[in-house]
């Protein structure tokens, strides 16, 4: 399945916290665990829930009165698609120059710079 890119801010707030729950979650459930950050009334949280059940973002499953969400999209297969739509976006589809504008920007740690071989020397042997 695709997973639509462009997912908004809360939608990725949402979207992590299902990502960490082990069991499927009520509005209620996602409500209290983005209370700090977002502070969201319980409608707001149900519309973006639904909305996202909409773009095939979550599943939900209905016990008695209380519906049930999950996570429809893993987080690599998503983190992935926002990826490729990003690159495609800002560098054309090229992976390199999106990579040198962070280095040259961002720079890495040491630890960052040795994963980062070791990742190009395995890539390089396969």
């Amino acid at each position: 399945m695709k997973v639509p890119s462009n997912l908004t801010d809360a939608e990725w707030d949402v979207i992590h916290v299902l990502w960490n729950e082990d069991e499927p979650c009520t509005a209620g459930r996602v409500q209290e665990a983005l209370a700090s950050s977002r502070g969201w009334a319980y409608s707001t949280v149900k519309t973006t829930l639904d909305r996202m059940v909409t773009k095939h973002l979550l599943t939900v499953v209905q016990e008695g009165k209380r519906h049930l969400f999950s996570p429809a999209v893993s987080a690599s297969t998503t983190r992935f698609s926002e990826l490729k739509h990003f690159l495609g976006q800002a560098f054309g589809g090229a992976f390199s120059p999106a990579l040198q504008l962070l280095i040259e920007e961002e720079g890495l740690s040491p630890d960052e710079l040795a994963t980062l071989q070791r990742m190009i020397e395995e890539a390089s042997n396969d």
